[in-house]
């Protein structure tokens, strides 16, 4: 070995080590598409070149010629490869199947048989020679026809890799050309270096440095593919799956400028690639008040944002990250823009929110002006563009009139109010006649809109849809409209938001109408109560006055006549008190029932009133031959009690007791605990019966019934007592047993001193 040649080998030593290097920093990408072809690509020159200074440094041409002839190992083998890396880079790995792969290296695999038997036919090399030309002797071939083939072969799949290359090369974005560019400026670059080589080795001592020159080549693909991580965004990849994301994507350099943007990016400004690209971005978005980051911010950023779309304000979720995170020249960062579209969920937020407060205002009985004019100003707010609503209400003439319209000139709101409904009565009048949504996407040519056209143009309208406002029960209460000042038909969403608004109108009118009929109905009811008390207070007066003469004046003539008239006196005395008592009992039930009868609570002591109630009720005793006691057992027992309701109650329950006792008597008890004060009328008459017990204090019931009962009474007396101990907040309850008697007990709230 002539090691005093080792200074020449020092080209192909470092394209070995560069090589080497690269596809170490290659191979933790080496589950991305093209980064296998491209390591075997770039290895398969480094060994090209490793076999090439061993060449150099050996001495003879037998050990020259072995060498030479390895050499072909790498030689046939790296066309292959980088056809291989231009099908897996340009998203063509589907062509690379075991049978092609086979195919493609079927004439390499002849060119190395070729070369091993080349002293049998010379079909690869003619003539080999020991060339001393050089400043390192070489070896010097002449080339046989097999050796012609071989090359064309090669410079072919080279070539054809370069063609796809090139083709993406015209269809890709400015950053992804780059790319392109310098892969084929280090191929071309390669392929001259052999091409000369060829064509005049004696110029280069028979020394071929094509091997060094695609290592260099390799370098210009690393730096194209890798300086900014792009390879994970290869051509391939990036039309894929960046050009159909429904989300803008954008890339900036280290100045804010644009670097590429995929479709949706391009659609979303309005304007091509080439109109973009290179221009800072806060040129494209004058009306966001953002701050970009700086090309050394290293961490994420997310916020919303509001562009303006195509006279329609939409909400972004803007996210922005370094797309490296290594440290590195600030000139070789990119920053990655992600721009996705959150209008319809900030629209469906709003109008869950809105929806919300508008029905809050409903139902907390908000004036109808002031809902319907909210309700249109959120329409507006919701509805893309800039619309005008209108919120008209049909009176009981079939009129349209004024509801709500916040934004509409009020010129022009008030020559439509008092519109009258009918099939050429413009979008409203008709949405109103026909119950059905009208659209006029141009009102200068709508017949509907003759009458109103010069009105409506003079204030600057130019397309108007209404809808119906309906009624729970289908009935029209007026319409909602939405006006725009340009000519133009409704979008779904504001076909949603005009559904929705007339619902919601709908229901806040429907309310208004059920609350004022409420009103009416309260006045009505007002007036007949005190019509009602009016009619009472007479009716007392009137029946009162001569019933009390004609008992006056009957208790007068019994003292008067003689014995044998003495019971027609007692009778009319008796009649004229029975049908006083009725007359008490209708008219007490009738002012309860009207809520005529107020209450005027005081602190009473309950024994003493019961105590008064036995001495007014103990003569009656008496003449009907019965004993009427009185059981206190606590001496004082206060409770907050009306005093003349309270007589009324005790006096009910005891004349009722003596009505229904033939024999024996009645007991007044008082009792009293802690919290309660307790009066319990027992009696030992002829009892209740257990049917009929649950109904004891119904209106108008009694046990005995038509004219055959065996008692009087209008069948109101417990009932009326019922309701005056409820109104002292009082309970009442009975217990009794037909032939032993009955037990009402009466317990109020006990007043603690």
């Amino acid at each position: 070995m002539s090691w005093h040649y080792t200074g020449y080998v020092w080209p192909f030593l470092i394209s070995v080590l560069v090589a080497v290097l690269v596809g170490r920093y290659a191979w933790p990408r080496r589950d991305l598409p093209a980064t296998l072809p491209f390591i075997a690509l770039i290895l398969t020159a480094g060994a090209w070149s490793l076999v090439s200074s061993l060449q150099v440094l050996v001495a003879g041409l037998g050990p020259k010629v072995l060498l030479a002839n390895v050499r072909y190992v790498a030689i046939v083998t790296l066309p292959v490869a980088w056809l291989t890396f231009a099908l897996a880079y340009t998203g063509r790995r589907q062509w690379l199947t075991p049978r092609r792969i086979a195919g493609l290296m079927a004439v390499p695999l002849i060119t190395l048989a070729m070369v091993a038997s080349n002293p049998l036919h010379g079909l690869m090399f003619e003539a080999t020679s020991l060339s001393m030309a050089g400043v390192v002797p070489s070896v010097a071939r002449v080339y046989g026809p097999w050796f012609w083939i071989h090359t064309a072969y090669s410079y072919g799949l080279i070539g054809l890799g370069a063609l796809l290359i090139l083709i993406d090369h015209v269809y890709s974005p400015r950053l992804y050309r780059k790319q392109a560019t310098l892969m084929l400026i280090g191929v071309v670059a390669a392929l001259l270096m052999n091409v000369v080589f060829l064509a005049a080795p004696s110029q280069f001592g028979h020394v071929d440095l094509t091997p060094v020159a695609f290592t260099i080549s390799g370098v210009f693909f690393t730096w194209g593919l890798f300086r900014a991580s792009l390879l994970d965004l290869m051509p391939v990849a990036r039309t894929a799956i960046v050009e159909s994301m429904p989300d803008a994507v954008i890339v900036l350099d280290t100045r804010n400028r644009v670097v590429d943007l995929n479709q949706a990016a391009r659609q979303l400004f309005g304007q091509t690639a080439s109109g973009i690209i290179g221009q800072p971005i806060d040129a494209l978005t004058q009306e966001v008040d953002l701050n970009w980051p700086e090309h050394s911010a290293l961490k994420s950023i997310a916020e919303e944002i509001v562009l303006q779309v195509e006279d329609e304000r939409r909400h972004f979720e803007c996210r922005i990250s370094p797309m490296q995170h290594r440290q590195s020249e600030a000139s070789e960062e990119l920053v990655l823009v992600v721009l996705h579209d959150i209008t319809d969920r900030k629209r469906a937020e709003a109008l869950e929110v809105g929806y919300r407060h508008l029905l809050a205002m409903i139902a907390e009985g908000h004036p109808l002006p002031g809902v319907l004019d909210a309700l249109a100003r959120f329409t507006e707010y919701l509805a893309s563009g800039e619309m005008l609503s209108s919120i008209l209400l049909l009176d009981d003439a079939q009129r349209l009139r004024h509801g709500a319209a916040p934004n509409l000139p009020v010129a022009y709101v008030r020559a439509l109010d008092g519109l009258l409904i009918g099939p050429k009565a413009v979008s409203c009048g008709v949405a109103a006649h026909l119950g059905e949504t009208v659209i006029v996407p141009d009102i200068t040519v709508d017949v509907r809109w003759t009458a109103y056209r010069a009105v409506a143009l003079e204030h600057g309208l130019r397309a108007c849809w209404s809808t119906p406002i309906f009624s729970s029960d289908g009935q029209v209460l007026g319409t909602f409209a939405m006006y725009y000042r340009t000519v133009c038909e409704p979008s779904a969403v504001e076909l949603r938001v005009i559904e929705m608004a007339s619902y919601l109108a709908g229901i806040a009118i429907e309310r208004r109408r059920f609350e004022a009929d409420l009103i009416a109905a309260k006045e009505r009811a007002e007036e007949m109560a005190r019509l009602k008390e009016a009619f009472l207070t007479n009716m007392s007066h009137e029946i009162r006055t001569p019933l009390t003469s004609i008992i006056g004046f009957s208790d007068i003539l019994a003292g008067e006549l003689e014995d044998e008239h003495q019971y027609l006196i007692q009778h009319v005395s008796k009649a004229g008190k029975r049908l006083l008592a009725t007359l008490n009992d209708v008219l007490d039930y009738a002012r309860l029932e009207s809520g005529a009868i107020e209450m005027r609570a005081d602190v009473l002591n309950v024994p003493e009133i019961a105590r008064e109630t036995v001495s007014v009720f103990l003569p009656q005793t008496r003449a009907k031959g019965l004993t009427l006691e009185l059981e206190t057992h606590v001496p004082e027992a206060y409770a907050r009690l009306d005093r003349a309701l309270l007589i009324r109650v005790l006096n009910n329950l005891v004349e009722n007791a003596l009505k229904f006792t033939d024999e024996g008597g009645v007991v007044l008890e008082v009792n009293a605990d802690t919290d309660h004060v307790t009066v319990n009328v027992r009696d030992t008459g002829r009892g209740i019966s257990q049917e009929f017990l649950p109904s004891i204090f119904e209106e108008f019931r009694q046990e005995s019934t038509g004219l055959s009962r065996s008692h009087e009474g209008s069948g109101l007396g417990l009932q009326i007592t019922k309701q005056l101990v409820e109104r002292m907040q009082g309970t009442i309850t009975v217990e009794s047993r037909q032939g032993e008697g009955s037990s009402f007990a009466v317990t109020f709230p006990r007043y603690a001193a």
